[in-house]
């Protein structure tokens, strides 16, 4: 009974360390860029206003796919290639465009582990986000028509790329990415080093245990 007990316990102890470990956690935002920010904390906005270069803007500039790296986000689309679009008036966006209505994708790929990541857009866009293996962290869609409407993530584990999705166009007016080195708020969940303790804690009951039933 007492040997029972024993392993019980040892296996508790891991199990609750293996999941503390695991835990992993990411909340999506739709038209609530308030609520987003004060998540994220300290952000980098791509708003498309001005070229790579610093020149204005203008509708057609074709982007290639390391245009804004030094802002730490490379932009590419399978379907068509990326342009700005738009106008010093109304503003300009990335814009990535289908022949015959076809479905359009812009792809951001952040540089370094960014915990948040947003667009405004105009509507009738899904917005998914990855990690680094190319497993689905989140998603969520809006389909609403009009303009200037915002989705977006906080997750704790590291967002590597973003995919927005459109049945007929796909035109992201502002884009924004979490600056991890700059705010540590809503890093990954790491195990702290007491975390760790109570792991190797768990394992040397788990061998005692073993040990005992051999004898």
């Amino acid at each position: 009974m007492q040997q029972a007990l024993l392993r019980s316990s040892a296996l508790a102890v891991f199990a609750l360390c293996f999941a503390q470990a695991a835990h992993a956690n990411i909340t999506s935002f739709t038209n609530d860029y308030a609520a987003w920010h004060a998540a994220a904390g300290a952000t980098t906005m791509v708003d498309f206003e001005t070229l790579p270069n610093g020149a204005a803007s203008f509708a057609g500039a074709q982007i290639t796919g390391n245009n804004y790296a030094s802002q730490g986000a490379v932009f590419s689309s399978i379907t068509n290639d990326l342009q700005i679009n738009g106008n010093p008036i109304g503003g300009f966006g990335l814009r990535s465009g289908s022949f015959f209505g076809g479905p359009t994708n812009i792809r951001a790929d952040l540089q370094g582990a960014r915990h948040a990541f947003g667009i405004f857009f105009p509507g009738g866009t899904t917005l998914s986000v990855f990690d680094n293996q190319g497993n689905l962290l989140g998603t969520n869609s809006f389909s609403s028509g009009g303009d200037n409407f915002f989705m977006g993530f906080v997750s704790d584990t590291p967002i590597a790329y973003a995919i927005s999705e459109r049945r007929y166009g796909n035109y992201v007016s502002d884009l924004e990415y979490w600056q991890s080195a700059t705010y540590s708020a809503n890093v990954a969940a790491v195990p702290e080093p007491e975390t760790y303790g109570m792991m190797l804690a768990g394992l040397g009951a788990l061998a005692w245990v073993a040990k005992r039933r051999k004898k």
